[in-house]
């Protein structure tokens, strides 16, 4: 019985020992995976912002050449 409770013990030292690597591998993926959303979003967000000024320049051309303030 004394056996078996080291080789339990050993054991669970183990595990718990090893659970970070066993666990936080897909900690590290998700984290990514967010990272690169954001990424993505905020070059989205850029885009909007810079096709929205090309606009709203083209707008403020047009009402100039139509007289209109």
């Amino acid at each position: 019985s004394k056996t078996r409770s080291f080789w339990l013990y050993r054991w669970l030292k183990e595990l718990l020992s090893n659970a970070v690597y066993a666990f936080g591998k897909g900690k590290d993926r998700e984290c990514q995976e967010w990272k690169n959303k954001a990424l993505e979003l905020e070059k989205k967000l850029t885009r909007k912002n810079e096709v929205l000024s090309e606009l709203m320049e083209e707008h403020v051309a047009l009402k100039k050449s139509l007289g209109a303030n």
